[in-house]
C-alpha cells in the first residue's frame, strides 16, 4: 500500500486519540474516524465537522448511524497540539482518498464496463472495409485493456467477409438478383422487389431494433452509403423515444465522391455539366443525407477521399464541420503481397497484366469470355515481347467455367516446369485429363493455388486467390470489375476496363467509374481498342508517374482503416 509510511510515522500520535494503527487499516471502526474529524474541527474553532462528516458518509467511510454519536464527541474531545491535528487530518484524508481508489478499481476489475458495437453495410465491398477497420478496433480496443462486443449486420449479400474473420452476424441476409447495383438500372430494383426486397428490409429493421432492447451502451457504424447512414439515424431515433437513451453513430462514406460530379484537369476543378442538378444541391451528397450527419448523434464521418471531404466540410452547419475527417480509404489496406508470385521477380523478358474478371456469378463467366478476346487483342500487339497475364479468381468461385472457356480460346494447360514460368498446382499430373480433373480440388485448398496455360507469346496464370499479389507485380491491368479496379488504381497501376452486359459491370458503371477513378481508367469499347491503347501506355513509361499520382489522389495512402478505427474509440462516449 502507498501509504504505509503515514501509517507507520503516525503510529505514536494516533495513541493520543484512541487510534491505533489496527483499527486504521482496512476495517478500522468509522466510529473512531467521527471522533478524529470533530476534534480536528473543535481544535480549530470551526463549524464545519458536519461537513466532513457527510463528505465521509457520501463516500463510503463511515455509516450514517455514526453521525449521531458525533454530537457527545463534539462536545468532550479533548485538546491536542496542532503539528498531531495536521498530521492526523492528512493520515485521514490520504486513507479515504486511498480506500475510495480501492473500491473503484475492485468494482472495475469485476464488472469492466464492456462496449457494444453494431456494425452495418451495404454489399460485399463494404464488408470488406467494415472488417479491416474493425479488425484494427478490436487490436487497438486490446491494447487499451478495454473490452468491445462487436456484431455485424450485412444489408446486401451473405455477409461472407464477416463469417471468415470470426465477427458474428445478425438477422436475415439474402442475395437479390442485382447484387447490390440497383442505382444503375431501375429494372433490376424491381427483381429485388419481386424476389422480396422490402419484406427482407423489414426484418432487418426489426434485427436492428431487437438488438438495441437488449444492448446498453450501443454505437453503430454505418459502411457504405445511404442506407446504412438512415438506419443508424432511425435507431437513435427510436432508442431516444423507448429507452430514453442516447444512441450515437459513426458513418465511412465508401459509394460517393465530389469526384464524381466534379473534374479537376490542369487542378481547376469544375462541375461536369451533366451533374448540374448535384451541384445545385450542395455537391455529391444530398441535402438529407447532410442532415443525418449533421445530426448531434452522429460523431464521425469519414468520408472517402480529401476532395469529398473539403466540399462536406463547406456544405455542413458551423457545428458540425469538425465530425467530417480525412482518415484516407480503408480499401488501401491489406493490399502486401504473399510472395506467392515470387518467381515472376526474375522474369524480365515481357510485361505482366492483371485481368480481373469480377466475382459475382454468372456476370463473371461472360466477361471472362470477354477479357479473353481482349488478351489476344493485347498479345497480336505486343508480339515482339512475352506477356504474363495474371487472372486472380475469388476462391468461393468453381474454376470449370474459367478452365473450359481457356481451351475453347486455343490456350494449352501446362503441367510442369515450361521453358517461361512453372506451375505450382497439378504439378505432377501427366495427361490434359487429370491436369483437369486436380484443378476442380482448387476450392478445398486453403492457400494460392496456380494453374498455368500458355498460348504463343504468351502465359496465362490463373490463380485461386492471390489478389495482393496480382496487383504487386502487374504493370497494368485488365479489369471488368468494382473494388479490385480502385486499389489497382490506388497502387499506381493503369487500368483498361470494357462495358459488359451486367448487372453490374454495365456501360453506366464503367463511365461513373472513369470519373471517379479519373486518368487512371482507359474506358474502350471493344477488345480492339483496348489492345492498341494498352501497347501506347507501355510504350510511354514516362506516364507512370502521372498514374501513381493520380492514385494516391483518388485513393489515398494505406494505413487508413487504423486510422479510423482511433477516431472511432476517440469519439464514443
Amino acid at each position: 500500500m502507498i501509504l504505509i509510511e503515514i501509517r507507520l510515522i503516525l503510529d505514536c500520535s494516533d495513541q493520543n486519540l484512541g487510534i491505533t494503527k489496527g483499527s486504521c487499516g482496512r476495517r478500522r471502526d468509522s466510529g473512531m474516524i467521527v471522533r478524529a474529524f470533530t476534534a480536528i474541527s473543535r481544535l480549530q474553532g470551526r463549524v464545519k465537522a458536519t461537513e466532513k462528516i457527510s463528505q465521509a458518509v457520501r463516500k463510503g467511510v463511515t455509516k450514517r448511524r455514526s453521525v449521531k454519536k458525533s454530537s457527545s464527541v463534539w462536545k468532550n474531545s479533548e485538546s491536542c497540539d496542532s503539528s498531531k491535528q495536521v498530521e492526523l487530518f492528512t493520515f485521514i484524508k490520504f486513507n479515504i482518498v486511498e480506500e475510495r481508489a480501492e473500491v473503484l478499481e475492485s468494482r472495475q476489475s469485476a464488472n469492466p464496463k464492456v462496449k457494444h458495437m453494431l456494425c452495418l453495410s451495404n454489399g460485399h465491398g463494404e464488408d470488406t472495409i467494415a472488417v479491416s477497420v474493425l479488425k484494427e478496433l478490436m487490436v487497438i480496443v486490446g491494447e487499451r485493456g478495454q473490452k468491445i462486443d462487436v456484431k455485424a449486420l450485412a444489408l446486401v449479400g451473405a455477409g461472407s467477409a464477416y463469417h471468415q474473420n470470426g465477427i458474428q452476424t445478425l438477422g436475415p441476409s439474402k442475395v437479390m438478383p442485382s447484387g447490390g447495383f440497383i442505382y444503375m438500372d431501375i429494372l433490376q430494383l424491381l427483381g429485388d422487389v419481386r424476389a422480396g426486397l422490402l419484406s427482407l428490409t423489414i426484418d432487418q429493421w426489426q434485427t436492428i431494433v431487437r438488438w438495441l432492447d437488449t444492448t446498453p451502451d450501443a454505437f453503430i457504424l454505418a459502411v457504405g452509403d445511404i442506407f446504412p447512414l438512415a438506419l443508424a439515424w432511425l435507431a437513435s431515433i427510436h432508442e431516444k423515444k423507448k429507452h430514453k437513451r442516447v444512441l450515437q453513430y459513426a458513418f465511412i462514406g465508401t459509394a460517393k465522391s465530389e469526384f464524381y460530379i466534379q473534374d479537376n484537369s490542369e487542378s481547376n476543378f469544375s462541375v461536369r455539366r451533366r451533374f448540374h442538378v448535384e451541384s445545385l444541391l450542395g455537391g455529391v451528397y444530398l441535402p438529407w443525407e447532410r442532415a443525418i450527419m449533421a445530426d448531434s448523434n452522429c460523431r464521425l464521418v469519414a468520408p472517402r477521399d480529401g476532395l469529398t471531404v473539403e466540399v462536406l466540410r463547406k456544405r455542413l452547419p458551423s457545428h458540425a464541420r469538425n465530425k467530417v475527417q480525412d482518415l484516407g480509404n480503408p480499401m488501401m489496406d491489406g493490399l502486401d503481397p504473399s510472395g506467392c508470385l515470387n518467381f515472376l521477380e526474375k522474369f524480365e523478358q515481357g510485361h505482366c497484366i492483371t485481368i480481373l474478371p469480377g466475382s459475382r456469378p454468372p456476370e463473371v463467366h461472360a466477361n471472362w469470355r470477354l477479357l479473353l478476346e481482349a488478351s489476344k487483342e493485347v498479345s497480336n500487339q505486343l508480339k515482339q515481347k512475352f506477356v504474363v497475364y495474371i487472372v486472380p479468381i475469388v476462391p468461393s468461385l468453381e474454376p470449370g467455367p474459367f478452365y473450359d472457356s481457356l481451351l475453347e480460346a486455343g490456350w494449352e494447360p501446362y503441367w510442369s516446369v515450361s521453358k517461361h514460368l512453372h506451375s505450382c498446382h497439378a504439378a505432377n499430373a501427366i495427361s490434359k485429363e487429370e491436369h483437369r480433373s486436380r484443378s476442380e480440388l482448387w476450392p478445398a485448398n486453403n492457400g494460392v493455388c496456380i494453374l498455368q496455360f500458355q498460348k504463343d507469346n504468351a502465359v496465362m496464370l490463373l490463380l485461386r486467390g492471390g489478389f495482393s499479389d496480382a496487383c504487386f507485380y502487374a504493370e497494368t491491368a485488365i479489369a471488368m470489375a468494382g473494388t479490385g479496379t480502385e486499389q489497382l488504381v490506388g497502387l499506381g497501376k493503369p487500368v483498361f476496363t470494357l462495358p459488359g452486359s451486367g448487372p453490374q459491370f454495365t456501360y453506366a458503371f464503367a463511365e461513373a467509374q472513369s470519373r471517379l477513378l479519373g486518368k487512371s481508367i482507359f474506358l474502350c469499347s471493344n477488345p480492339r481498342s483496348l489492345g492498341v491503347q494498352l501497347a501506347e501506355v507501355l510504350d510511354d513509361q514516362d506516364s507512370f508517374w502521372t498514374f501513381v499520382n493520380n492514385g494516391t489522389e483518388r485513393m489515398g495512402s494505406p494505413g487508413s482503416s487504423r486510422r479510423i478505427a482511433n477516431e472511432i474509440l476517440n469519439v464514443i462516449r
